[in-house]
């Protein structure tokens, strides 16, 4: 059995960074359960079971561990959820998803702190521009709703700047559109759910809702989009609270196909010139149709 020290020293090896003058490291995040945003009916309770076992307690290092005493793990419990990843893994790597992104910063399975023990994800960026942060990217096929949940811990920011931390996009987008995306965005002081699309003739549409809670500590929150019924609509909630549902625009073509991809981190970044750093865990993906 791998002792706490041994998977110490593994995952502190499983660290994606870019090149010289990338960003530095960051922090992590908590758990919410029953997530049940207006238009969506209530059926966000049963897509994903959040609930877990953990006690927080550490084994010694090199002492012998009864497995039956050994917290389950979050991804074990989490009933319902399409895609998981609680970072806990021995080999703490990215595998599981579908891409990468390293612009300036780092993607980090680290061991200093977590909702479930014993590992969280800290994204870190010095700087950059549009799309030059890092992120982890899961696609998902065509499905009405989409709903992306995660503890998340804001460490670092740039008072100024503006960076994104969950998002989920139409994928592809529609006919017409640059850009369709529901996200948790952390601007110029304040943290919001948002609603953004932009037209390829350059119109943009941008719907926000402030969240009033301390991000220095864990918080879990949901971001959920549905395609039907019309008008499509966002959904949002932080620690089993909801907070609100905004319009989403609406667009020709098929509703009912249209696939979406779900990207945790620091993806989106713009106008920074200080450090930022985000930890994330217990990451789950639920669809239905």
């Amino acid at each position: 059995m791998v002792s706490r020290r041994q998977l110490h020293a593994l995952l502190a090896l499983v660290v994606i960074a870019a090149p010289l003058g990338a960003c530095s490291a960051l922090v992590a995040f908590s758990g919410l359960v029953g997530d049940a945003p207006g238009p969506v009916d209530g059926e966000a309770d049963s897509l994903v079971d959040s609930t877990t076992s953990t006690d927080g307690a550490a084994a010694d290092a090199g002492a012998v561990v009864d497995a039956t005493t050994l917290p389950v793990r979050f991804c074990a419990d989490a009933q319902g959820a399409s895609f998981c990843d609680d970072f806990d893994e021995p080999d703490g790597g990215f595998s599981r998803w579908s891409s990468t992104h390293v612009g300036m910063g780092t993607l980090t399975v680290d061991l200093d702190a977590s909702v479930s023990p014993p590992a969280s994800l800290l994204a870190t960026c010095v700087g950059g521009g549009m799309f030059n942060g890092v992120s982890l990217t899961e696609n998902l096929s065509g499905h009405t709703r989409a709903r992306l949940s995660a503890d998340v811990r804001l460490d670092a920011f740039d008072k100024i700047g503006y960076g994104s931390i969950l998002e989920i996009h139409l994928l592809p987008l529609p006919s017409g559109f640059g850009d369709y995306r529901v996200a948790l965005i952390y601007t110029a002081g304040l943290m919001t759910l948002d609603v953004y699309s932009e037209n390829n003739e350059g119109g943009s549409v941008q719907n926000a809702t402030p969240i009033a809670l301390d991000f220095s500590a864990w918080q879990h929150i949901s971001i959920e989009i549905a395609m039907t019924p019309t008008p499509h609509a966002a959904a949002f909630d932080a620690n089993g609270t909801q907070l609100g549902n905004l319009a989403m625009p609406a667009f020709a073509g098929s509703d009912t196909n249209q696939g979406q991809s779900a990207t945790v981190g620091l993806p989106y970044l713009v106008s920074n010139t200080q450090p930022w750093g985000v930890r994330l865990d217990n990451v789950t993906v639920a669809v239905s149709d």
